[in-house]
């Protein structure tokens, strides 16, 4: 919605929270987010769900991915718009999450449905289902560099998807390539069958990380 804006400090540890002027675009300090039990270590990602109730956060040292609600029940004046508070931590190893290894990037679908984490150390792109009214995941798959035919995802680092939701790209930094992959959502299936990824054609070599342009075509920056 405009009125928030998330930073990290790969080396600090934290995660910040500032309010936005929607005319000016200047930003106020509102907090340095402090919840008990969540370690922010090695902030990799930040991603606001598209329907701006959730954040999620890629923790590279700790294998984890947080997922945190945003108070949007407060007038957006009031400084407390848009804070922070805990919903649910997804760790390497737990609950059946596998091939999150030094998760580098994550992306919610734009109908809501599906989270998508790049995992740098496992060479994987992991699956979630998401649930739109609490804003929490479950484990779905991985897809694997070398795995079957998969190529592209060594050191996979940065995720893009396009405007259609049909393809996601995978920036693989020891690959020096992107792999594309289809998704597939066409269920409401918070888990089994839905969200699913099969890799397409290789890689294309070219540097990291990437970015999609509003016509759909890749942007290397």
């Amino acid at each position: 919605d405009g009125y928030s804006v998330y930073t990290s400090g790969y080396n600090d540890n934290q995660l910040g929270t500032y309010k936005r002027d929607l005319m000016t675009g200047d930003l106020t300090f509102v907090e340095v987010l402090n919840i008990p039990g969540v370690n922010f270590s090695d902030i990799t990602a930040i991603e606001i769900a598209p329907d701006d109730q959730h954040v999620y956060v890629t923790s590279a040292g700790n294998h984890r991915v947080y997922v945190l609600s945003r108070d949007t029940s407060v007038a957006t004046s009031s400084s407390a718009y848009g804070a922070l508070s805990w919903v649910q931590t997804i760790e390497q190893g737990e609950d059946g999450v596998s091939g999150m290894l030094m998760p580098s990037d994550v992306i919610v679908s734009a109908d809501g449905r599906h989270a998508y984490v790049s995992a740098e150390q496992s060479d994987a792109v992991v699956w979630f289902g998401r649930d739109a009214a609490t804003g929490m995941l479950v484990f779905g798959g991985l897809i694997s560099d070398l795995v079957s035919s998969v190529d592209g995802l060594n050191g996979a680092i940065d995720l893009a998807l396009d405007s259609s939701g049909q393809y996601i790209f995978v920036a693989g930094s020891q690959d020096h390539g992107i792999a594309v992959l289809t998704r597939s959502a066409d269920s409401y299936c918070p888990a089994a069958g839905s969200g699913d990824i099969a890799v397409m054609d290789g890689s294309i070599e070219a540097g990291v990380p990437v970015d999609l342009s509003v016509n759909g075509q890749l942007i290397f920056t």
